[in-house]
């Protein structure tokens, strides 16, 4: 394997804590079984930055975004481009269900519903469809 590229669009400290222990988690992981995986992560808090910033740079190529909905200034990480950000690389991450409905509508097929109350589960269930997403993408080629 090589490196993988993951855009965190989450606000919250905590959450993006137990995102990270995952992406730790899963590059040990790939490494017991002889197959080099790094992770480059960008994690950004704030919707204005993917307006001025990620909407207008069409070379952005991650391999996997991870998007909530609501950002610390009060606006919407759903304002990420999506002819930009194609939908196969995109998990929903929101503790709202409407607005992981929202993403279904708009061709998102990877929901992980957030629960603060139980962080481990979320941070499993990402861990889990990361792990999937990966082996998928050395089977493709």
């Amino acid at each position: 394997m090589s490196r993988k590229r993951v855009l965190i669009l989450e606000d919250d400290l905590k959450t993006i804590q137990v995102i990270l222990k995952q992406l730790e988690s899963l590059e040990e992981y790939f490494s017991s079984k002889g197959e080099f995986l790094e992770f480059a992560v960008t994690t950004i808090s704030e919707y204005t930055l993917v307006e001025q910033w990620f909407n207008k740079d069409k070379a952005n190529d991650y391999d996997v975004v991870l998007l909530d909905r609501d950002c610390i200034l009060g606006g919407s990480f759903h304002c990420l481009d999506f002819d930009i950000y194609k939908t196969d690389k995109i998990i929903g991450i929101s503790s709202v269900p409407a607005y992981n409905q929202e993403l279904i509508g708009r061709g998102v097929k990877r929901i992980i519903d957030k629960d603060y109350q139980n962080l481990d589960k979320f941070g499993n269930e990402i861990r889990k469809e990361l792990k999937k997403k990966l082996k998928e993408a050395t089977r493709n080629g």
